[in-house]
């Protein structure tokens, strides 16, 4: 009878692979003593810092029972395992099990380009299965979690929808005054009247998602130490909302304020201004009790599916892409034209100072998708090459600082670009961050001329500059015309 080798032996030889090679933190079943059968076949962590697995549950086999079997196993995985926030589903060739012993199976195991598998949610698999090679299974299992993201965007889209539904319109116009964001006319229709309204439901959502932001960069920089580290000494989000009562508004403006000392400006001069606006005693708790859950979720969860979740959210919330010309680009894009505008052999990958030389702009950023993509890509290429460790986390740091430039028009898209960048690393410095806002209508009373226009992300084919610094809400009075956008300081008004 030929011998057979256990499917426990060649989830070990893959968690070595995984981890020597693809240079990720990967563990078999058999390194985990005391779990017995119920620790998962293999456990895998991507990104540095995460607190959470992605689980990989495999058979031997690549039939329907075998594949139906590890599915199951990556479901019920996802439900009993609180540490593991996304699933695979993985079935080993026949073939690999019947090597004579277990240095020809991890042999066949890493030259093996049948291995089949699959993420796994809830219901069940998320897209078709995949045949490939171990490579292909690592690269799969650095980008799992996107059915996380998905309903990690829907909980916070509910979480702001209720809180702007406790808000009167009143409050809500001075949350778009507070961040110079216009309201949306309606005809009044009451009574047979034509007479224009304002209606600041979405401009209120906007200050909801900026709030939400302070709060969860406020739990980053504490969980890392970055505060401490500075001398402050400021309570916790969990803290600030158990203890606060119907003072939590002043509250977290005290602590936002101590933070935005340090630096952080971009993320905190727009979330106190939005929170400022907000109403005091009930009403103001109330909102502020639906935005913080949510924010503790999203950072529970950020780091983890390393996705840009602030964008997900914004176009959610603002259903507005059909009237102002934007386009999300989802997670599978923007890692494909990643990897399409970084060739493998365009600088040593093994060697930060080289990679600190390249600079990737996205000249029409939005929130920041695409520069995500571009720093994870760069990651996985240096892990690949000699990873991990202390050097990761510098390399991080250079991709922010140093490689990555982003513009804009649009300045919350700008705001939750930056909060992003800082969510993957909160020791980034701000002055040094490439993040803009692009100048776009016509200026008055500039120049000889009176007026100047500006083209956005066009200006850079004139070699001009056109951006200003990092995101401020200075006041604006910004008259509409066709065909053009007249932009007035005030005080010149």
């Amino acid at each position: 009878m030929q011998p057979r080798i256990n499917e426990r032996a060649i989830n070990s030889a893959l968690a070595r692979l995984i981890q020597r090679h693809a240079r990720l933190n990967a563990v078999s079943e058999a390194t985990l003593p005391g779990r017995g059968g119920e620790a998962p076949d293999l456990r895998v962590q991507p990104h540095a810092g995460q607190y959470r697995w992605v689980s990989i549950e495999a058979k031997v086999g690549t039939g329907t029972s075998q594949r139906n079997a590890a599915v199951a196993d990556a479901i019920n995985r996802l439900a009993s395992d609180e540490n593991v926030y996304a699933a695979i589903a993985l079935c080993y060739p026949e073939d690999i099990a019947t090597r004579a012993n277990n240095s020809a199976m991890a042999r066949a195991l890493k030259s093996s380009n049948e291995l089949a598998f699959v993420e796994v949610n809830e219901d069940g698999p998320t897209g078709q299965w995949y045949v490939g090679d171990w490579q292909n299974l690592a690269t799969t299992v650095v980008y799992a979690g996107e059915s996380v993201a998905n309903r990690l965007v829907q909980d916070v889209n509910r979480a702001i929808v209720r809180a702007v539904a406790s808000l009167s319109e009143d409050d809500r116009r001075r949350i778009a005054e507070a961040l110079d964001l216009p309201g949306e006319s309606i005809k009044s229709r009451s009574n047979g009247e034509n007479g224009d309204s304002k209606e600041y439901v979405k401009a209120a959502k906007i200050g909801c998602l900026l709030i939400l932001n302070g709060m969860t960069i406020q739990t980053r920089l504490f969980d890392a130490c970055v505060l401490s580290k500075h001398g402050l000494r400021v309570p916790s989000l969990e803290t600030c909302l158990v203890r606060s009562g119907v003072g939590l508004k002043a509250e977290l403006s005290r602590v936002w304020q101590a933070i935005h000392t340090i630096d952080y400006h971009p993320i905190y001069n727009a979330a106190l201004q939005a929170l400022d606006a907000l109403p005091s005693g009930p009403v103001g708790k109330t909102v502020l009790m639906e935005l913080g859950s949510a924010a503790i979720k999203v950072t529970m969860y950020a780091v983890d599916v390393q996705s840009d979740l602030a964008g997900r959210i914004y176009h959610r919330l603002l259903e507005t892409a059909q009237f102002d010309g934007s386009f999300y680009t989802s997670t599978p894009a923007a890692v494909l034209l990643a990897r399409l505008a970084l060739p493998t052999d365009i600088v040593d990958w093994s060697d930060l100072n080289e990679i600190a030389k390249l600079r990737v702009c996205d000249p029409a950023c939005g929130t920041g998708t695409l520069l995500m993509a571009v720093a994870q890509l760069c990651r996985e290429r240096n892990s690949l090459s000699n990873g991990g460790g202390d050097s990761n986390q510098l390399m991080q740091l250079s991709m922010v600082e140093d490689v990555l430039r982003g513009m804009d028009i649009n300045l919350s898209a700008v705001h939750l670009a930056a909060s992003m960048l800082v969510l993957s690393d909160p020791k980034v410095d701000f002055s040094k961050m490439g993040i803009y806002r692009a100048k776009f209508g016509v200026e008055r009373n500039h120049g000889a001329n009176g007026c100047k226009a500006w083209l956005g992300s066009l200006e850079l084919l004139r070699g001009n500059e056109p951006r200003l610094p990092f995101p401020d809400f200075q006041r604006y009075i910004v008259v509409f015309f066709k065909p053009q956008i007249l932009v007035t300081p005030p005080e010149s008004a």
